[in-house]
């Protein structure tokens, strides 16, 4: 017993650091508010691990809808850009080669099919007789094809005036094949439905970019 006692002290301190021996709440000195050894180096509960989890769950489920959100509104505005971009590249070509400049929906980058819609792509090329279609002589200028830009998870619909074809003078303004003029407006909508936005021509042939009111895209 003594060699125990002895082995127990070094240089006349106790070999277990104060700190474990007893831990108290501040202000209460009794025996029931302190706590031994195992009490105080005890990890946290199951219960509280649970509760810790189900937080972090709850946080991550929310920042990946608001990421969710964000990326289906970039990716809508990246379409209308895409589109407004390629209106103005045919309307530049028509006013620098002084020629009439189409732009129609096309599934196979070479004929017009304006009953799919904006939303299939579309091609831009020149309408030397200005009928709003496409045939063998006329160059194609430019082809959009959506399966691989982020239009292929957007839709795009018109109304009848631009729903078809939009067709560019070589003064730069846009019009119909009988020869009056051309404006209207086009929906743009993400394939949620949650998010959209008008893109509307005017009769000089410029495009804008409008909010939709709720329930527009549904």
């Amino acid at each position: 017993m003594n060699g125990l006692r002895h082995a127990d002290r070094i240089h006349g301190h106790s070999a277990v650091p104060r700190t474990a021996r007893r831990v108290c709440m501040p202000g209460r000195m009794n025996g029931a508010a302190c706590l031994g050894p195992r009490a105080a180096l005890a990890g946290i509960t199951l219960v509280e691990i649970l509760a810790i989890t189900a937080l972090v769950a709850i946080l991550v489920c929310s920042a990946a809808g608001m990421l969710q959100s964000l990326w289906r509104r970039w990716a809508l505005q990246q379409a209308a850009q895409l589109w407004v971009s390629d209106m103005n590249a045919a309307r530049y070509h028509a006013v620098a080669k002084s020629l009439l400049v189409t732009v129609c929906p096309s599934v196979d980058g070479q004929r017009c099919a304006p009953e799919q819609g904006w939303s299939v792509g579309w091609i831009v090329f020149e309408d030397g007789d200005g009928d709003g279609r496409r045939s063998v002589p006329h160059e194609v200028l430019l082809r959009q094809r959506p399966a691989s830009r982020v239009w292929a998870r957007s839709q795009l619909r018109g109304a009848v005036t631009v729903g078809r074809y939009v067709m560019y003078t070589p003064q730069g303004r846009s019009r119909l094949h009988t020869g009056a003029f051309q404006a209207g407006s086009l929906v743009a909508c993400d394939d949620s439905g949650r998010f959209g936005m008008r893109l509307v021509m005017n009769a000089a042939g410029r495009w804008r970019q409008e909010a939709l009111s709720a329930g527009e895209c549904s």
